[in-house]
């Protein structure tokens, strides 16, 4: 019989990520003559619309080269076997018409397929012609050796682990023209092959993705020179917090590919390093892995998905937003993915924070809602009953990385409250505004999802920190009169107050006591609790009436022995640290008022009194005129001083920061009798059980 039927030509084409709506499909013109078979074949759920790069819509082309592993299938009753298998191989012949559709030819001679090999020119065959034929193909794109498949009916054992930059080199297409309960999805018949000509989708194979994709979008942010990364970062699906190499993992790397069924089935769970597929601009990186479908990105949001290195600094990614777009876009078995599916994560890295987006798709992008690590912060200044004490700004402090909490400081931002009049408890919400930068931030962001940190505020914010011996930071003070709105005395240090034994509980690592260990990455507010850092020393001069009295006026001269004038206050302790400054062996004072008494008011350098022991005691020293011009002076000694605070009299022997003592000196021609009072300043309050 003479072969009436040519060879089946196929043309070919791959369906694009994101349709080009409402477009309509040109025809596709058979190849031959009228007797030939005319197939075209699609991928679905191509890995991004960017590659659609011809007017057919949703399609982009094969590359050159490609091969195709065909298995074609039919019946010819009366023949023996009856079902006529053959297995040719094609390959891409050259790129894409206009119509971004690639010819195919076959790889050789014997690959050749002929319409009467299947028995349609047979008149006894009118079942088999009517049915026409099953196609089943696998391929990767650029690939010129496709698949190998030894038995069409037995899944092919697969590996996606990435090789090298080729991360796609592992992105097997699938096509068949069955659905899954065997009826067609397609039609390759020789009595309908006329109409592909008019209408192709007639008859078209489509190829499928039956793997799943993660895509990281990774875009260098703040803090990295030139707006670039120094190297691509690495980013390694991961279940766990780690270091090194010791990861946990949840992805399913190996498993086999059933051709005729469209499926792909995981067997083997690993860590996935993901590649990059795109570094050209160091500010943009794309990576990519494949995985198996049933991959599980976790059970619940706060789940790690993967961890990020970027030049050095190490992030993690939680499955919160991800499983947000799975919920939005639905068809999932709760987070496992999907074959056909590029989960897409968009991660803005800075210095300081890690900003991210995650999307979901069809090969489609689904845009969830941003993340951001925000540092919250509340501060809190008063007396437990009168909080009234508002709190404009402050500088914002971190202990520097490695650095024990009474170690180097850094500043990272100046806090701004600019509703700071509105206040009834002296917290707020803060706009941040970093160091040497306008305008106001709004936030900050935590800098490492684990490492543990020790914070401070300081004000005023022109406080100046200095970095001292052993790396501490500490601010310079000296004895000033007192005025309630300039520095020192209206220096302020806050500092979380914690409890021995209260823990962290980022579920991500063991538990770290944070009052010795420092605080970890959180969505609670780490409450500073502000305390005057000077001590206020009032000194009040009185006297009597009649023949003892004194002459108590502007004259009147009040000095301190044994003074200590200035003292470094560590921010770490938030008290003076550190050898003592040599004490002054006399330090005359500014008098404040000479009506009705003469009094003197300072912020003093806290330190610890030298007793009437010590080879210089400190003593007030009161150096009265009289109306002759002659001079009195009467002394006291410091350290003997009482005080009633409450639970008896008490040696004052040293003044405490954030405390108010009050001397009343009752002087009269035959001595001194002194009285005195200490009073909280402005302590600070805040509750110890912070943290969510």
């Amino acid at each position: 019989m003479t072969k009436l039927i040519k060879n089946i030509i196929l043309a070919t084409s791959l369906l694009a990520l994101a349709a080009c709506s409402d477009e309509t499909a040109p025809s596709v013109a058979a190849s031959g003559n009228e007797d030939a078979i005319c197939l075209s074949a699609g991928v679905l759920n191509a890995p991004s619309a960017v590659e659609s790069r011809a007017p057919l819509a949703g399609h982009y082309a094969l590359k050159a080269s490609t091969a195709i592993n065909l298995c074609v299938e039919g019946d010819w009753a009366g023949k023996t076997p009856s079902r006529i298998v053959k297995t040719p191989v094609y390959t891409v012949a050259n790129d894409a018409n206009a119509d971004n559709i690639n010819d195919i030819s076959p790889k050789s001679d014997a690959d050749k397929l002929f319409w009467d090999d299947y028995g349609t020119a047979d008149v006894a065959n009118v079942a088999g012609r009517e049915k026409g034929l099953d196609i089943y193909a696998v391929a990767i794109d650029g690939e010129t050796t496709a698949p190998a498949v030894a038995d069409w009916n037995v899944p092919v054992a697969w590996v996606v682990k990435t090789d090298g930059n080729e991360v796609l080199r592992k992105d097997i297409l699938v096509a068949n023209n069955l659905s899954g309960d065997g009826t067609p999805l397609h039609r390759f018949t020789f009595d309908e092959q006329k109409t592909i000509a008019t209408n192709p989708e007639e008859g078209r194979l489509d190829f499928k993705h039956v793997l799943s994709k993660v895509t990281f979008k990774l875009k260098a942010g703040a803090g990295f020179s030139g707006g670039k990364f120094a190297a691509a970062p690495v980013v390694t699906l991961t279940r766990n917090k780690a270091t090194g190499t010791s990861f946990t993992e949840y992805c399913f790397t190996e498993g086999s590919v059933d051709i005729k069924n469209a499926t792909a089935t995981g067997s083997v769970v690993n860590t996935v390093t993901l590649q990059p597929t795109g570094i050209a601009d160091l500010g943009n990186v794309v990576e990519q892995a494949l995985i198996f479908p049933g991959s599980d990105f976790g059970a619940a949001d706060s789940d790690i998905v993967a961890r990020i290195d970027a030049d050095g600094n190490v992030y993690y990614v939680t499955a919160e937003k991800i499983r947000a777009a799975i919920t939005a876009k639905g068809g999932h078995d709760g987070a496992k993915t999907l074959a056909g599916c590029n989960y897409i994560f968009q991660v803005t890295v800075n210095k300081t924070d890690i900003v991210i987006t995650a999307t979901i798709t069809d090969w489609t992008d689904v845009t969830a809602e941003t993340v951001e690590p925000k540092i919250v912060v509340s501060a809190e200044v008063g007396a437990e009953d009168d909080k009234t004490k508002k709190l404009p700004s402050f500088r914002f402090y971190r202990n520097a990385d490695g650095a024990a909490e009474q170690g180097k400081y850094i500043a990272l931002a100046d806090a701004e409250n600019p509703e700071a009049d509105d206040l009834a408890d002296g917290s707020t919400t803060w706009n941040f505004k970093t160091i040497g930068a306008t305008p106001a931030d709004t936030y900050l962001y935590w800098p490492d999802h684990t490492r543990h940190y020790f914070f401070r505020g300081v004000y005023p914010c022109d406080a100046v920190v200095t970095e001292g011996a052993g790396s501490s930071s500490y601010i310079v003070v000296g004895n000033e009169p007192y005025n309630a709105t300039a520095f020192p005395g209206n220096l302020m240090i806050g500092k979380p107050e914690l409890s021995a034994g209260t823990m962290c509980d980022n579920p991500d690592h063991a538990a770290v006591d944070m009052s010795t260990g420092g605080i970890c990455a959180r969505t609670g507010a780490i409450n500073l609790n502000f305390r005057y850092m000077m001590s206020q020393v009032e000194v009040v001069l009185k006297t009597v009436e009649g023949d003892d009295k004194v002459k108590l006026d502007a004259n009147t001269k009040l000095s301190v022995l044994n003074l200590m004038p200035n003292g470094n206050i560590n921010l770490g302790e938030r008290k003076p640290v550190g050898t003592p400054y040599m004490r002054e062996a006399e330090t005359e004072l500014v008098q404040k008022t000479a009506v009705p008494n003469v009094t003197f008011h300072y912020a003093m350098v806290p330190q610890y009194l030298p007793t009437p022991s010590d080879a210089n005691p400190m003593q007030f020293k009161v150096t009265i005129t009289n109306d002759n011009g002659t001079t009195d002076v009467y002394y006291t000694n410091v350290q003997p001083i009482k005080v009633d605070d409450g639970s008896g009299l008490k040696t004052i022997t040293q003044w405490l920061g954030g405390y108010h003592y009050k001397y009343t000196l009752n002087i009269k021609k035959t001595g001194i009798t002194v009285t005195a009072t200490i009073t909280d300043w402005v302590v600070a309050t805040g509750s110890d059980d912070i943290w969510l």
